[in-house]
C-alpha cells in the first residue's frame, strides 16, 4: 500500500461502519429507522476523534469512541464549527468525505429543539 492510498476515500470502502443520524427526540432511545441513517468507516471516525484530541477540539472530549452518543442541538453548533475547522485545514480527501457527511447530518439538527445527533460506532 502507498501512503497515498491513505487520503483515497475508496480504501475505507469495507471498514466498519460508523452510524450517523439526525434524528427526533421523540424516537429516541430507539429503534432509529434505517433510512436515517448515514455511515462513516470506522478508520475514518477514529482519525476524527484522534484529530480532535490533537487539536484539542471539544467534540473529542464529548463523542464516545465505542458506545453511541447524543447531542442536542446547541452542542451541534460548536461540532459543525469544529468539524469545519478540521475540514478546512486538512489535505485529505478520505477524512472530508467522512466530514462532509457527518455535517449533513449536523445541519439537520443545528437550531431545531426536536432533533439530536446520534452516533453509533460498531
Amino acid at each position: 500500500m502507498t501512503l497515498s492510498t491513505r487520503l483515497d476515500p475508496a480504501t475505507y470502502s469495507k471498514d466498519e461502519p460508523v452510524g450517523v443520524a439526525a434524528v427526533p427526540k421523540e424516537e429516541l432511545p430507539g429503534p432509529v429507522r434505517n433510512e436515517r441513517w448515514q455511515y462513516i468507516p470506522e478508520r475514518m471516525w477514529n482519525r476524527i476523534l484522534q484529530l480532535g484530541s490533537a487539536y484539542e477540539l471539544h467534540f473529542a472530549a464529548v463523542l464516545e469512541p465505542v458506545v453511541d452518543t447524543v447531542l442536542d442541538p446547541t452542542q451541534c453548533e460548536t461540532v459543525d464549527e469544529e468539524l469545519r475547522f478540521l475540514a478546512a485545514i486538512l489535505n485529505d480527501d478520505a477524512l472530508k468525505s467522512a466530514l462532509s457527511i457527518i455535517l449533513g447530518e449536523v445541519a439537520k439538527v443545528r437550531g431545531r429543539s426536536g432533533m439530536a445527533l446520534l452516533f453509533s460506532p460498531p
